[in-house]
């Protein structure tokens, strides 16, 4: 199975809390990212990606290394 999760836009309409980093990454409970991703993920998936505009260092920090292997 192959997934996307779209984390593009600014974010503007959050203000202060989007100048640093994507809205995706912001706590909501947890990083607001791991929800789809936890929807995403389990033994049938093999390709996931993350399609953002900026702050896109930030998912693969957070996410680690084999986050990067496609971009890389």
């Amino acid at each position: 199975m192959r997934g996307i999760i779209l984390a593009g836009g600014k974010g503007t309409r959050l203000g202060e809390l989007t100048k640093v980093t994507n809205k995706h990454l912001l706590p909501v409970g947890r990083t607001e990212v791991y929800h789809p991703l936890k929807k995403l993920v389990g033994p049938a998936s093999r390709h996931l990606l993350v399609s953002g505009t900026e702050h896109m260092g930030d998912f693969v920090e957070l996410l680690g290394p084999a986050a990067s292997t496609a971009a890389g």
